[in-house]
């Protein structure tokens, strides 16, 4: 009796947390669960589901789908380079949820977060969405976009819809989209240290005003800024438009968004003498020599 008290009383105090688990999912389907949704599915607030190595994609080609449930973390165990999700996630009402280190690619769906607080998005890659924007938040809140690259969408590379308080958008790199880089009705935000390039247009908001725009490298778009009632923040707060010089002859079909050690948005280089630190998703790192397929007229181009 005395134990069953002891374990009793353990039970009201014990942290919720000591109880969460960790799904494995394994490309073969030797894992905890045998596909990413079976183990989002099986999972409990708190739980991690840890996706290993490879490329992953439904049978019916729909997307992962966290609906209604909270406090998940998707995570990958290697990184981006090494995990693909071809039909790319969705977030439905997944409150304190964490998607990190995936490459989701799909025709239609990157990342879409609905009606969630406390996201974080961090350390993706979402590229080749021909029909849909690379990264869309709708109803949003408490929510953190960090360190992602996105590029070749057929839309927006990201859009915020309907959001209200706390959304950081940072340390992101969003290149060559077909709409705006960042597209946004909600304030207030937080938009720094982002690489915005190559896009038809860089950043609109229709709500600007008690937003941040700093350390942002906004260049080569059609219209760099439509900041609805504000100007153009180049020049302030940290805020440049220089070519970011970035390692890869042709990025948008080699993926190589690595900076040179020349580039504005490296750590130390800041044309203005900021400390901003690093601007942009990827890091110093051309690396040793190596190939990249791309066109003559785009060799052709950098010696005009």
């Amino acid at each position: 009796m005395r134990l069953l008290f002891v374990s009793f009383m353990l039970s009201l105090f014990w942290p919720l947390g000591a109880f969460s688990r960790t799904w494995y999912v394994r490309n073969d389907g030797t894992g905890d669960a045998p596909t990413i949704q079976a183990a989002v599915d099986s999972a409990s607030s708190g739980d991690t589901v840890l996706v290993g190595p490879g490329t992953y994609s439904s049978a019916n080609g729909w997307p992962v789908i966290i609906e209604n449930k909270n406090g998940l973390t998707v995570l990958s165990e290697s990184g981006p380079g090494a995990t693909q999700l071809i039909n790319g996630m969705l977030l439905n009402h997944a409150d304190s949820t964490s998607v990190i280190g995936f490459t989701l690619e799909s025709i239609d769906c990157g990342l879409i977060i609905w009606w969630s607080h406390d996201v974080l998005a961090e350390n993706n890659v979402i590229r080749n969405v021909s029909m849909s924007s690379g990264l869309a938040l709708e109803v949003v809140s408490e929510t953190v976009i960090r360190n992602n690259l996105v590029y070749n969408c057929g839309y927006f590379g990201m859009h915020i819809y309907d959001a209200s308080g706390d959304i950081e958008v940072s340390f992101n790199t969003i290149a060559h989209c077909a709409m705006w880089g960042i597209y946004t009705d909600a304030a207030p935000m937080l938009i720094a240290n982002n690489i915005i390039c190559f896009n038809n247009g860089g950043i609109s908001s229709l709500n600007p005003w008690w937003s941040i725009f700093s350390c942002n490298d906004v260049y080569g778009n059609g219209t760099n800024y439509s900041l609805w009632g504000m100007g153009d923040p180049t020049g302030m707060n940290g805020n440049i438009s220089a070519d970011p010089r970035f390692c890869g002859v042709d990025p948008a079909v080699s993926g190589n968004y690595f900076l040179q050690s020349i580039s504005p948005c490296a750590p130390g280089n800041h044309p203005d003498g900021y400390s901003c630190g690093l601007i942009g998703a990827r890091p110093v790192n051309c690396g040793t020599t190596s190939t990249e397929q791309t066109t003559w007229g785009r060799i052709k181009s950098l010696y005009r």
